[in-house]
């Protein structure tokens, strides 16, 4: 199946000032179709219903950790990439989260080079993706 462009994100955060600044910095993103949530629950039932693609989330909320969040989302088996962050990580917290599918951590305060860098990894991933997919498509055609 073809990922739809402009790639649906998720950015979940219990701190709305980390989201509003988060939502200042991917403004200018029009290959990403974000959905910003401050409750972790909601946004795993909106990611098992909206063809979420990318997920960017916070380790440490009070409602789920996110080791247990990525855990969840991996679990789905949807192929969806997960980049947390968070302002205070110990080893422990980080490797949870690595070992349970994270693809990258960020750490806050949030370098904005950085942080697009690792989107558009994210990106690229799916349009290789895509581009496969299209070969295919094209090669049972001939």
């Amino acid at each position: 199946m073809k990922i739809p462009f402009p790639l649906k994100t998720a950015v979940i955060d219990d701190n709305r000032t980390i989201l509003k600044l988060i939502e200042a910095i991917l403004d200018d993103e029009n290959e990403l179709e974000v959905e910003y949530f401050v409750n972790p629950n909601e946004a795993l039932e909106a990611i098992k219903d909206n063809q979420i693609q990318l997920v960017i989330t916070d380790i440490n909320m009070p409602d789920l950790c996110g080791d247990v969040l990525v855990r969840k989302i991996m679990d789905l088996r949807l192929g969806i990439d997960i980049i947390v962050m968070t302002g205070g990580i110990s080893l422990i917290d980080a490797y949870a989260c690595f070992k349970a599918g994270a693809k990258e951590i960020i750490f806050k305060p949030i370098d904005k080079v950085s942080f697009i860098s690792s989107i558009n990894e994210s990106i690229e991933k799916f349009k290789k993706w895509n581009h496969v997919l299209e070969h295919i498509v094209k090669q049972k055609n001939l």
